[in-house]
């Protein structure tokens, strides 16, 4: 649904006469999508070729206006995303962190601290400042 909402946010921008450039796209990695795959009896590239298949077949149908589609699995958006980290990496200071993980439930949520949140995730933090 959010790709129908941006199309008609993009209409209504190209009626204003602004120019719009309209990118949509699918993030094709994951354990959720390794794990479809395998149920679907798919390798992970063949399960997202499919289902991004679906996706263009079906904003075809709804004339979607979108000037370009990015895959995560493209070869450009590899380069440019590893050329990215890189050069973070190169010049920027970064520290792995473990951060406690809330509950997507919003009443657990709201009870607070552990035992309700018990989960964390390593993440990596990017130090901008001197």
């Amino acid at each position: 649904y959010t790709t129908v909402i941006a199309d008609a946010c993009a209409r209504f921008k190209r009626m204003q006469g602004y120019d719009v450039m309209f990118l949509t796209g699918s993030d094709e990695h994951g354990l959720k999508i390794a794990r479809n795959a395998e149920k679907a009896g798919l390798t992970p590239q063949a399960f997202v070729d499919k289902v991004v298949g679906e996706f263009k077949d079906l904003w075809a149908k709804l004339n979607i206006s979108y000037d370009k589609f990015i895959r995560t699995t493209d070869e450009n958006h590899v380069k440019t995303a590893e050329f990215v980290f890189n050069k973070l990496h190169e010049n920027y200071d970064y520290r792995l962190r473990s951060r406690r993980l809330l509950p997507r439930n919003p009443r657990i949520r709201q009870r607070g601290s552990p035992p309700y949140c018990t989960k964390t995730a390593e993440t990596l933090y990017f130090l901008w400042g001197p």
